[in-house]
């Protein structure tokens, strides 16, 4: 075949699931390519084994192939593949004297010994070179490697390869006062043994100045900077002079007290108090602690959950999601004595008493408008009995011994077409002389019955007012 090509080498990027990556070069052999995986954040590269971590494809196929790799080993993203073709530096091609000419074998050879010139200039490529109009003496140096260590390469005088010493690793620097009107001086050394590199200066002391003011009596040191002790203590009041105490770039300002201590605000001639600006500090809303003449000491705990807001004594707000414990008053005017009262271990009812009740719209009772014939007096209070034609009989209710005193009225519907209903009682109705009940006989006609409930077992029922139309 001719060789066309110059590529020598293909990179690709791994993701940690593409196992497969193709080049487009012709080998000889599977030996003939290095597989390195370079690291892309360090620049670390690592030449992979063959079979260990990949298998080739393609071998001798003018196009090409792949290289697969194993499980495991798949490159990940961040990492580049590198495939370069290192065809072997061997002749292993024997020409027997008066054979046929073997053209084919013949051609291999002359493209092997071309693929080794392509992969010798793409690692000169690679090399720092002169160009080709610069000259060197010579390009090679005789310093041995203990002569080498820990030194420069470098070029000299004549342009030619040598060593220097090695590079700076340490810097020291010393400063001396001279007196007034010396000379300054300085001075550097370098050790080369070690690396390090020495600078001492001189430099004259300056005129004296005129005497500054006495400072305020210390105690004992200066600290011109807070910031230059990591742990300050005050050894009195700190006065902000007028001051405020303020961060930057939206810092904030942690009070941090240890264990079980506490922040303060004290009062002096009146009760501690704390006051939240606006942003404009135009406005503001003051807590304030009680006065001493209060005699209290109590503690504000904030409700948990969401954001939430403080019900004040003024202003107009509602209240959502509050519970009052079951058994607890809501207690009102200055002697308590009137209530509202949900009391769930006696008989689980709302009670309002203390008081006289009051209501200033109508108060409708809970009314069943399709009662059966067994009542519920727990649900509610009247009923609309529709009533079949023949015998219908009221059932024992299972409801009226905790709704002593309990009224309301029973509506008896006749049919509205066929034979009328009649109405028989279990025996926890009673009526006036245990006469029993008649209803009208009128189709949809309305029958009311006022009831109470003097005990359990026993309701009275009144006198039916008959056929409402």
């Amino acid at each position: 075949m001719t060789v066309s090509s110059t590529t020598t080498k293909r990179s690709a990027n791994g993701d940690g699931s593409n196992d497969t990556f193709s080049y487009n070069f012709k080998i000889f052999d599977d030996d003939d390519i290095t597989v390195i995986i370079r690291t892309d954040s360090t620049g670390a590269e690592t030449t992979k084994t063959k079979t260990t971590h990949y298998t080739v494809t393609g071998v001798g196929s003018a196009s090409g192939g792949n290289v697969v790799f194993t499980s495991g080993n798949i490159p990940a993203s961040g990492e580049t593949v590198v495939l370069l073709r290192t065809t072997a530096r061997t002749q292993l091609t024997d020409y027997v004297a008066n054979d046929p000419f073997p053209a084919a074998t013949h051609e291999d050879a002359l493209d092997k010994l071309t693929f080794l010139v392509q992969e010798l200039e793409e690692e000169v490529g690679r090399a720092i070179k002169l160009s080709k109009t610069n000259e060197i003496a010579t390009a090679e140096f005789t310093v041995g490697a203990t002569d080498r260590a820990n030194k420069i390469l470098s070029f000299d005088a004549s342009g030619d390869l040598t060593v220097t010493e090695g590079k700076v690793d340490t810097v020291t620097a010393t400063a001396s006062s001279l007196s007034a009107g010396a000379t300054p001086t300085a001075s550097a050394t370098y050790t080369g043994s070690s690396g390090a590199l020495a600078i001492a200066f001189g430099i004259p002391a300056g005129a004296t100045g005129p005497q500054g003011p006495a400072g305020a009596d210390g105690g004992g040191g200066t600290l011109d900077n807070i910031v230059e002790d990591t742990t300050p203590q005050l050894g009195g009041d700190l006065d902000m002079n007028g001051n405020d105490i303020v961060t930057t770039s939206n810092g904030t300002i942690d009070l941090a007290p240890n264990g079980t201590g506490t922040v303060v605000v004290k009062g002096n001639t009146n009760p501690g108090t704390v006051v939240f600006n606006c942003e404009a500090n135009t406005h503001g809303q003051t807590v304030k602690a009680q006065p001493h003449s209060a005699s209290v000491t109590n503690t504000l705990t904030l409700p948990p959950g969401g954001d939430a807001e403080i019900v004040s004594t003024v202003a107009t707000q509602s209240l959502t999601n509050k519970v009052i414990p079951d058994d607890e008053n809501l207690s009102f005017g200055t002697d308590s004595d009137a209530f509202i009262k949900y009391d769930e271990t006696t008989d689980d009812r709302l009670k309002i008493g203390g008081a006289n009740v009051e209501f200033e719209k109508a108060v409708i009772g809970a009314t069943n408008t399709s009662s059966g014939l067994t009542l519920d007096f727990d649900a509610n209070q009247n009923f609309f009995v529709t009533l079949s034609s023949g015998s219908n009989t009221l059932a024992q209710p299972s409801t009226e011994a905790g709704n002593i005193g309990q009224t309301g009225f029973i509506i008896f519907i006749q049919p509205s077409s066929g034979a009328a209903g009649t109405v028989s009682l279990h025996t926890d109705y009673e009526t006036a002389a245990a006469a029993g009940m008649t209803v009208s006989s009128t189709n949809s006609a309305y029958d009311v019955v006022p009831y109470i409930i003097k005990a359990d077992n026993s309701i009275l029922l009144g006198t039916p007012q008959l056929a409402f139309a």
